[in-house]
């Protein structure tokens, strides 16, 4: 593993331990009813990185998918980026006009598929970060129903006093 990419898991697992998004030696991890983050930390975590927002959220499976679709989009980037700068050099050494334009050929594609990674890197990262700020806004939401709502408005069906008239819609077991 380069040195680059240890720096920058180490700055990340650094960050997690300081926000307490990790567990601190041998410190059980709090349980997801108990973490709560706001909308807004968790939208800012996502900006910085694709992830993070999810993590905090108590979703470590769709936070490593996150990150990784990401670090593969941001990776497509600099490869296509390395290819047409490549291609632009063969084309500027070139002995023959056919050559020239066969490499010219080539740096358009790489330059047209870079931009195509640079697009799609800017949607997947709105996403990301909407889906963390969605996700901390609906945390515990998924908790299980105890009983029906009790008081007169809250009841799912309507009565109608006059006709007796009764409709009903019931969902459940």
């Amino acid at each position: 593993m380069g040195r680059k990419r240890r720096t920058w898991i180490a700055a990340v697992a650094g960050a997690m331990v300081l926000t307490g998004l990790w567990p601190r030696s041998g410190c059980a991890s709090p349980a997801p009813q108990e973490r709560r983050v706001s909308p807004r930390s968790s939208l800012l975590m996502s900006t910085v990185v694709p992830g993070w927002g999810q993590l905090a959220n108590g979703h470590p499976v769709k936070a490593a998918a996150c990150f990784a679709a990401g670090a593969g989009l941001v990776g497509r980037v600099f490869i296509e980026t390395r290819r047409a700068d490549e291609a632009l050099r063969r084309a500027e050494t070139a002995a023959t006009n056919a050559e020239y334009l066969r490499h010219y050929g080539d740096y358009t594609e790489h330059f047209n598929r870079r931009e195509d990674a640079i697009w799609w890197a800017i949607f997947f990262w709105l996403y990301v970060m909407v889906d963390a700020y969605v996700d901390a806004h609906l945390f515990g939401f998924d908790e299980e129903f105890k009983g029906e709502p009790s008081g007169e408005g809250l009841r799912p069906w309507i009565r109608a006093n006059s006709t007796g008239l009764r409709l009903g819609f019931r969902f459940g077991v």
